[in-house]
This record gives C-alpha cells, structure tokens and sequence, in this order.
C-alpha cells in the first residue's frame, strides 16, 4: 500500500474564520405534516439506498434486499457480513458497504466481497466517502487508525502529520481557500479541517478545534454544518461561521437536496431554507439515510420507516434529461403506493405548440416501453398524473428526456462558444450576475439549473432572444456525455 503524505498548514484559521457574535437565534415553524411509510419492521440497524430506488437493510442480524417494485426481502448474509457500518454508492449503479467482517460490492443483484478487502488486511473500514467529480471516481476510507484513498487502481495510506484521523468522520464539497475549490472535510477528535488537492500534494488546513463534533454534512448550497454537543455551527461557502441555536438539541442531521433533516431530543425536524420545522412523523426516530428523491429513511421503535415531503414519484428507467436510443422499460414508483388508484402518463415533444398524447401504463406495475422506432427523435416532455384515494386533486411530476442519441458535444467546440456568444456579460468574470459560467467547472455544478432556465425560456435574459432547440440540444448532449471537455 502507498503512503500519501499529505503537507499540514501550520495556519491556525479558527481567529480568522469563526464570526461568533453570539448565537443565531431561530424562530421555529410551523409544525410539517409529513408522509410516513413502514417499509419494514424488526431489529434495525442501517440502511442503504440504491440508485433503483432498492434498500439494503441491516435487520434482526442480517443484511436483506428490499425490493421497489413488489415491497419484498431477499437474504444477503450467506457471506456474513456482520453489522452494517457504513456504505457508498459508486457509479454506474453499484454500492460499496463496510460490514464488521468486510468490505462488500452489491451489483447486479449480487453481495461479494470486495476486491479491495484483500488490501485492507485487519484495518476495516467503519466510514465510506465516494467522490465522483467527473475526473475520476475517489474512496474514501476511514478506520480507527485513520484515512485511507482509493485512487485509479491504487490504495494510499494518508499520512495526516500530528492531526488525528482515527474514526474520522468524512463530508465532501464545501469550497475552500482563495479559489473555493470543493474540499474533502475531516473530523476526528476536537480537530475539525479541511484537506484540498494541489498539483502535487494534499494541502490539510486545520479550521476548527474548539467544536466536539459529532455529526458533518455539506448540503446543496455548498455551507458545512456541523453537530457539537448537542448545538448547530455552519460554515458558509464565503468561509463564515454561524452558531445557530435551535430549541431542542441536535443529534444527527442528513442533507436532502434544498432541505436538512435532523434529529433532535425531540424528535425529527427539517429544515427547509432558512426554517427550523419539527415534523410530525412519530417519537423516538433515528434518522438513517435519503433516497435520490430525497424521502428519509429512519428507525422509528422497530420500524423502518421512509418520510417525505409531499409524495414524489419516481421514475424507474428514465432520469431527468436522459436519452432513450433503445427500448426502454419505464416503471413508475409513487410515494405511498397503496393509496393510489389510478396514474396517467403524458408526453409531448419539448417545441411551442405541440400536442400532448397520452401513453396507456400497464395496471399491474405502471409500466410502459419506450420504443425509438416509433417515436420520433428529439427532446420530450413526460408529465405524469398520480391520482390517490385520499387527495381531491391529483399529484404531478414532470420529467424531460430525448429520443435518440446524442451528438457528443464537447466545452471547447460548443459550450465555450455557446456562452462567448450568448451569455455574456452576465455571467463572465466580471458580469452582473452571482452565478458565474465562464468556467467548465462552473457549467458542470450549475448544468441542473442551467437546463431548466434555457429550456423554460427564463435565460438569456430580455431583451435578448432565447436560445434555439439545435443550441438547447448542444447543452444536453454535453452534459449526457461526460462534459467532455
């Protein structure tokens, strides 16, 4: 195993960073009448979600598939992997788990161990952190004798100096420094710091020693948050700290897109923009992990149980801006399934006037096939109407995809250009607005908001024509193949 060193900043940065002029008082909110589901009930442990919307539960002493589509379990612990610590989904479509007994890969619908399990000797995980920023995918790895980095094939112990690392706990994407780069958080002990890749060398910036944490988290926005005794303490993106002070102290926290959820002495509270709102879900809750739509997963006495705000819908099969250039199956997963009766499905292509069609599900699952022979190419418009027992009114979710394939498209030849020409000089160096595309990594962290606002006719700004289809296509196409630079 290689050794990484990594160089310290003897910069202490707490005097600089930490604006402490006393608490931040936080009114809270009105109380949140939340979805609740029992998926399953026994003795249990953690919870994994996986990318189709399956769970792999820790429950009565063995790891079980949860399935989506039928709400059925299937036994995993013929290699006996012991409790279930901590795990990672690494792409496309697999996830790493870290067991008493052993590193675990769950892929196409098979638990085995990990071939990185035989370079990790008695020194077994209990914290996994991936990291997939579109330059190649990084493990991290963190024991009771410290941090480890799984890169390109290889395993690198990190030697951290005279900071601790034992047990660490482990969040990623806060930016750091003069150019705000995304960073790699790390706290074990009392020591709080940030470690940033340079071109030779991880530099590790201490920033806290005077928090005890106990939980850590990035949520979207790119703020720290973290957990220390029982009290709220944020770092913002600009390098600021704030003490909060909520009215029940903190336990552990779980980012869930624009939202937080916490759990508290008092129950389950989330946070939704700058709002502190408790959340009628039940007592004793143990907050576990969030799904990709964001539902959070939780012990509650026994009970494993998924909380949502509204009843989102998944799609199976299909993600947002995908492109369909096969036959595809498209299964739809609505929140409290057994409460609906009845799901439409619309499509119209993404061009001013168009006629929406209705596209006929199959009842027993809510499934349909895509086929691209019949289907002319270009970008599509998906709305899907869930109508339930108990609402009025039907729930809706839209989804925009394409048929075909697309055309690569790269930064240099088309995106650069594209921004040259269009979408300046708002968004250059220099421009007016805040958010800032001069950049292909900018383009990259801001592609979700980018699509939507071209795509709606939102951006370029009036007086300024909207961008055409072909161009729209251009962004797509970029983003569905890898921002090729």
């Amino acid at each position: 195993m290689s050794r990484l060193l990594v160089y310290a900043s003897i910069v202490a940065l707490i005097a600089a960073c930490v604006a402490d002029d006393g608490p931040m008082l936080v009114a809270p909110g009105p109380p949140m009448q939340a979805e609740v589901e029992v998926l399953l009930s026994g003795d249990i442990g953690e919870a994994a979600p996986l990318e189709d919307f399956a769970l792999i539960v820790d429950i009565d002493g063995s790891w079980k598939h949860l399935d989506p589509l039928t709400g059925t379990t299937r036994d995993l612990s013929e290699q006996n992997p012991g409790e279930l610590l901590s795990w990672a989904l690494v792409p496309p479509g697999g996830l790493l788990l870290a067991g008493e007994e052993g590193l675990f890969a769950y892929r196409d619908g098979q638990l085995l161990p990990a071939p990185l399990d035989d370079l990790l000797g008695d020194d077994l995980p209990n914290t996994l952190l991936a990291v997939d920023d579109n330059s190649g995918l990084d493990l991290w790895l963190g024991s009771s004798q410290g941090l480890r980095l799984w890169r390109n094939g290889q395993l690198f112990s990190v030697d951290l100096g005279d900071l601790p690392a034992s047990n660490p706990m482990l969040a990623y994407g806060a930016p750091f420094g003069e150019n705000a780069v995304d960073s790699l958080w790390v706290a074990s002990g009392l020591q709080l710091y940030a470690l940033v890749e340079g071109p030779n060398a991880f530099m590790a910036w201490p920033e806290r020693e005077d928090l005890n944490p106990s939980s850590i988290a990035v949520d979207s926005l790119g703020a720290l948050w973290v957990v220390s005794d029982g009290e709220l303490h944020r770092r913002d993106p600009d390098g600021q700290w704030q003490y909060i002070q909520v009215s029940h102290p903190v336990r552990r926290m779980i980012p869930a897109g624009d939202s937080m959820w916490l759990e508290t002495d008092s129950g389950l509270w989330i946070r939704p923009g700058e709002r502190f709102r408790p959340v009628n879900a039940g007592p004793d809750l143990r907050i576990l992990a969030v799904d990709s739509l964001n539902r959070l997963l939780a012990d509650r006495s026994g009970e494993l149980v998924r909380i949502s705000q509204g009843r989102p819908l998944a799609f199976l099969g299909l993600v947002e801006e995908d492109w369909v250039s096969d036959l595809r199956t498209v299964t739809l997963l609505p929140t409290l399934a057994r409460r609906v009766a009845d799901i439409q499905f619309f499509m119209r292509a993404d061009a001013p006037e168009a006629v929406e069609e209705e596209l006929v599900l199959d009842p027993e699952n809510w499934s349909l096939l895509l086929d691209p022979l019949e289907i002319a190419e270009g970008p599509y418009i998906a709305r899907v109407l869930v109508h339930y027992v108990d609402m009025e009114e039907p729930e809706e979710s839209v989804l925009p995809f394409s048929i075909g394939s697309p055309e690569p498209s790269t930064w240099t030849e088309d995106i650069q250009p594209l921004f040259l020409e269009r979408c300046t000089p708002c968004h250059e160096e220099s421009g007016e607005s805040p958010t800032k595309l001069y950049l292909r990594s900018q383009w990259q962290q801001e592609i979700d908001d980018v699509i939507p606002a071209v795509s709606e006719g939102r951006m370029p700004l009036l007086p300024n024509p909207p961008l055409t289809q072909e161009e729209i296509q251009l962004i797509r196409a970029w983003r569905a193949g890898g921002f090729i630079e």
